[in-house]
Order: structure tokens, then sequence, then C-alpha cells
């Protein structure tokens, strides 16, 4: 109990579910919570209506579908999807600017000169899709937007998508790596950076920490009890 218990879960349960371990934690008197994929980074505002025009940095149809549905859904606001994977929203997009994979950033950086100068930036064989640069720096200029980065957009395109926002006083905002990694945050569960040299017991549940940090996996290994709940392990 105390500090020397430790309670790991994910995004991937309910408001429901972490709530009740939550209340499992304070009651072995420790506040230990952590999730691998608590992001304190801004989150999408929950009504995007008011935008003129979206901004859509990589796919969020498997981590938040209803957001992907919502975005394909609106009528009068124009959609620019940087991603270099085709999806429903990316092929219904405004502009869909491709990039090859990996240069998500240059295309960002390309994009607001693109839209400082409103001329199209050179951006050589970087892009591919429908539309270019000027293009989409039209459809963004005087407009309010919101910029959303994607959960699979590497952490330089995020900074980069940021960096654009703030230049241009656009909003930005992030979608999570699972369907419920808000909830995790607001219950209190803090990013998974490292346990403590004290920690003598765990009780993960929902998340297997072998697929993604070997070696939190082998301290974990270690403790003097461990349990673990999943359905697929």
């Amino acid at each position: 109990s105390g500090e020397k218990f430790a309670l790991i879960s994910s995004g991937c349960l309910t408001d429901e579910a972490l709530y009740t371990l939550r209340k499992f934690s304070l009651s072995m008197k420790s506040e230990n919570l952590f999730a691998e994929d608590v992001d304190l980074s801004p989150g999408v505002p929950g009504d995007i209506g008011p935008y003129q025009c979206i901004v859509v940095l990589g796919d969020i149809s498997e981590s938040c579908p209803a957001l992907d549905l919502a975005i394909r859904s609106r009528k009068n606001a124009s959609v620019i999807s940087i991603s270099p994977m085709g999806s429903l929203l990316s092929s219904g997009a405004s502009v869909w600017l491709r990039p090859r994979p990996g240069h998500e950033p240059e295309v960002l950086d390309l994009l607001a000169r693109a839209l400082s100068e409103l001329h199209d930036a050179d951006s050589g064989s970087l892009i591919s899709g429908r539309g270019d640069l000027a293009s989409a720096a039209a459809l963004l200029s005087g407009k309010r937007t919101l910029v959303i980065a994607g959960p699979d957009a590497s952490d330089q395109a995020v900074v980069s998508a940021q960096r654009l926002a703030e230049a241009f006083g656009f909003e930005f905002g992030t979608v999570r790596k699972r369907c419920n990694s808000q909830g995790a945050i607001d219950l209190g569960f803090r990013k998974l950076d490292g346990l403590g040299c004290d920690l003598k017991a765990a009780y993960v549940v929902g998340y297997n920490p072998l697929r993604v940090n070997t070696d939190l996996g082998q301290k974990l290994s270690g403790l003097d009890f461990l349990v673990v709940q999943d359905l697929f392990l």
C-alpha cells in the first residue's frame, strides 16, 4: 500500500472502469495512478462547429471515429488533410496534401511560408495528392481555423503543426492515442515516465508494458507482487 503500490492502466478503458480503478488505488492509500498514453498537450474542442477551416494532420479515424465523421460531415467548412495515407477524410477533403512518409514537418513549414506569402512555396517532390500549398493557403487565409494533430503524427510534426497554429492565430489540439485518454487525464492518471525505486507491488489493467516499454516490463516482473488484468496478453 501507499507509495510502494502503483496502478497502471490506459485510455482503452471506459470512464467507469478508470473511476473504479482510481477508487481502488485510493483505498490502497496510493495516488500512484499511471497511464501510458497520457499526454498533457491541448485536446480537440468538443464543438468544431465555429471553425471555418479544419486542418487534420495524420489519420484520426481509428482513435477518434466520431470526430472523423463530424469533420467529414461538415458542409460549411473547408478541410485540409495532411497525410501520406489515404482515408475517407483525405479523399473528401477540400485539399489533400500527401507528403512522403516522414516529411510532414517540412510540408507544414512550407504551408506556413505559403500562407505568409500567399503563393505556392516550392515543395519539390515532397507532396502529391489533390491540391497544392497555394490552394491550401488560400483556404486558410483569414479563416477561423482549427489545426488537429492525429495520434500517428511524429513529435516533430506535432511541433510544426503547433508552430503553424501559433504563428497565424489558429487553434490547436491533439487527438489522444486511445479512445479515452482524455478520461484518464481527467481522473488524475499521470504519464508513465518511470516507477519509483521503492515500488513493491503493482496492478496493471488494460495495458501490456512489454509492447511499449520492455524495460518497464522487466522492472514490473521483478516486483514482489504483480497483478495483470487484460483480455489480450
